[in-house]
């Protein structure tokens, strides 16, 4: 009498405490959930993970089956496998996006799986207990994780030179390749590195629509054309939206070509507050600014118009216009310049162009 009235008691108990894991019935068995899949460094495995819940959408522990295959993005298959899950294998698991579930972890060992061509994959399971219960094929990302085959490259025909093209068929600019390397690391895409010979050029106006800077751009890429070096981007001063570029956000190069005096002096100054990864700065500049840059060795050389001199073209032009000695007609005329290093920056012949810009 005293047995049946613990065994009632232990049933009675048991329907009182809320406990959402039951005892493991296969034909209790009737959603899949939950499924993951995740690497394990310390213990150098992998976890799949789904769970099982009963028709009351409560967690249930049970003897199944899961066939494993796992493909990446190559179209390998690396993986595959029957696994059989004991209720052992379920255990409470917590995470931030599904909160806490009750899981079973189907262990695979990192051996286990082939070195591939990827590191991203898809990991299919069906899980069944022979003809009792199937589920449909589900699957989940693997992500940055599966083990992925040495690489041999091989690169012939170093160094390669390549033309860039404008539409006319005119050559824009040589890119000269002189390495190929191939860089794998784990937490990362897999990245394929080319080297370019040459100097690696940024170029900074204050605004790349005004006809003065398209005239100076063009002119520094036709210069640069077999030079084998690389014009790696052009920006102005404020973007479309009237923002403020900031130069140290562009990529790494070895030469700011600043080609207007509000560039240049702006150039100069981040490079002053070591902004620009080591660029040298080369521009066109004719203020008291840029003389100081180019003098405290920010700048590596200006080219100075005489703006005096085509002020008085102009103006002299405009006289014999209005003088009807001349009949009016838009003009390009070359004006003079000087190239100003720190090295002859106070030269006797730089002395007059000098007192000019200090006036």
């Amino acid at each position: 009498m005293k047995r049946v009235f613990m065994a009632i008691l232990a049933v009675f108990m048991l329907s009182l405490c809320g406990c959402s894991i039951l005892p493991s019935v296969i034909n209790d068995i009737d959603t899949l959930k939950g499924w993951s899949f995740q690497s394990n460094p310390g213990t150098n495995d992998y976890s799949l993970f789904f769970g099982l819940l009963n028709s009351n959408d409560r967690y249930i522990a049970a003897d199944i089956d899961v066939d494993i295959r796992i493909v990446n993005d190559a179209g390998e298959e690396v993986y595959s496998a029957t696994k059989s899950v004991t209720t052992k294998d379920f255990g409470d698991y917590e995470s931030k996006v599904a909160g806490k579930q009750y899981l079973a972890n189907v262990r695979i060992p990192a051996s286990d799986i082939k070195n591939g061509k990827s590191n991203n994959g898809t990991v299919y399971l069906t899980v069944y207990k022979g003809d009792t219960i199937r589920f449909d094929e589900v699957n989940c990302t693997a992500l940055y994780c599966l083990p992925v085959a040495d690489v041999q490259l091989t690169a012939e025909g170093l160094p390669l030179e390549i033309k860039v093209k404008r539409y006319d068929g005119s050559t824009e600019s040589v890119i000269k390749i002189t390495d190929v390397s191939y860089v794998y690391e784990k937490e990362y895409t897999t990245q394929l590195k080319i080297t370019l010979s040459g100097k690696k050029i940024g170029i900074y106006c204050e605004n790349t629509e005004s006809d003065a800077c398209k005239k100076r751009i063009d002119g520094i890429k036709d210069t640069l054309a077999e030079s084998g070096c690389v014009v790696m981007w052009i920006v102005s001063g404020v973007s479309d939206t009237g923002e403020k570029i900031n130069l140290q956000s562009q990529r790494k190069v070895d030469i700011v070509l600043a080609i207007d005096d509000a560039s240049v002096v702006e150039a100069a100054k981040e490079a002053s507050d070591n902004n620009l990864q080591g660029a040298l700065v080369y521009g066109i500049g004719n203020s008291t600014e840029a003389i100081y840059y180019l003098d405290s060795g920010w700048a590596e050389a200006l080219i100075t118009p005489d703006e005096f001199a085509a002020g008085y073209k102009s103006v002299v032009g405009l006289v014999d216009m209005l003088r009807g000695s001349r009949k009016y007609s838009v003009e390009e005329k070359p004006v003079s310049y000087q190239l100003l290093t720190r090295k002859n920056l106070f030269d006797e012949e730089n002395k007059k162009l000098l007192y000019a810009i200090s006036q």
